[in-house]
């Protein structure tokens, strides 16, 4: 009796060692997995912002307007915006 209960405690101690040997390279390949993209990442977002350097820049802006209730006027509104100048942004 005291044989097979020692087995049995064998086979447990060896399947939970499987099991935290499994899990743990998992973990591993995920952690490689996630290295790569995010050097690949960083490399593309590298490359991107070098691309922007030698193209022109050009600022954007964005122009908030309350239009509620501006039905009548909202055309002069725009086309006035769209006239806006600013060299210097």
């Amino acid at each position: 009796m005291k044989t097979t209960i020692s087995e049995i405690f064998n086979y447990y101690n060896i399947f939970i060692l499987f099991y935290f040997l499994a899990i743990n390279f998992s973990y591993l390949a995920l952690l490689f997995l996630a290295a790569q993209q995010l050097y690949y990442f960083k490399i593309k977002r590298f490359l991107s912002i070098a691309n922007e350097r030698d193209m022109a820049f050009i600022p954007s802006i964005a122009i908030l307007v309350p239009a509620h209730n501006e039905a009548a006027t909202i055309l002069e509104n725009v086309r006035a915006l769209r006239q806006l100048d600013y060299p210097e942004l």
